[in-house]
């Protein structure tokens, strides 16, 4: 456990300041994560729940932000980009989203700027496979179908951390009824002197973020629709001369 003060600033992060919180700290070809629970959360809140007796608090935030693939594939582009993280009062340095990729998100918490370093330890992007297997006769037709698509990637702590854990992104649209949901996944605890002093504190702004990225994610298809129905009426033959 660390003290925590060296990732802390009055002023928001410049890119340098966030660049070095990035730089690769390993051991060998070992990256530095500081809990042993990598990538548990691909297995969703069912499979994260063992941890609950070693002081990890498990928690969601999730909403059904729009319908139709349109609104999926919205979404899934936006948090490509990072929106679902640029909140005003979050930010990060915008890596790519790919399995490795060393991410820096900066909080503002009070009065002070909290930078932490994480990894992108999964990404899985395509097909949601169904629980029911196709019928037929034929081998082909007994393959397990897509009840849909989803997006989702998970980034895991590392040392300097203020915590001790890890945080999923996802959406899924499911086709059968033709909703889209976004979720922000999480277990973690202290992992510092700082966080385990504040930690109410810590853990208030985590539920804030969880809660403005859903709705970050719910208001950004709402524009859209707004923004496709304006468009419509524009393009309305009845209303060209």
């Amino acid at each position: 456990m660390h003290f925590g003060f060296k990732a802390l600033s009055f002023r928001k992060p410049s890119a340098r300041l966030m660049s070095e919180c990035c730089l690769p700290v390993r051991d060998g070809d070992r990256l530095h994560f500081n809990h042993n629970s990598a990538a548990l959360t691909e297995g969703g809140p069912e499979a994260c729940e063992q941890l609950r007796p070693d002081g990890y608090i498990v928690s969601s935030a999730s909403a059904q932000v729009g319908k139709g693939h349109a609104a999926y594939e919205s979404v899934r582009r936006a948090m490509h980009a990072w929106q679902h993280t640029e909140l005003g009062w979050v930010t990060s340095n915008c890596p790519p989203i790919q399995q490795s990729s060393r991410v820096c998100l900066a909080a503002r918490c009070i009065c002070l700027w909290i930078r932490n370093p994480l990894s992108i330890v999964y990404v899985n992007d395509g097909p949601v496979p169904s629980t029911r297997r196709g019928r037929g006769i034929l081998p082909w037709r007994r393959r397990q179908q897509s009840s849909g698509q989803q997006f989702m990637y998970g980034s895991c702590t590392l040392r300097g951390h203020l915590l001790a854990g890890e945080e999923r992104f996802a959406v899924r649209w499911n086709k059968h009824d033709d909703s889209v949901w976004y979720q922000v996944f999480s277990f973690s605890k202290p992992d510092s002197v700082l966080a385990r002093v504040l930690f109410p504190i810590v853990a208030f702004h985590q539920r804030k973020f969880r809660r403005d990225s859903v709705l970050a994610m719910t208001r950004l298809v709402q524009r859209n629709r707004e923004h496709h129905e304006i468009s419509l009426l524009d393009t309305d033959p009845a209303l060209q001369t």
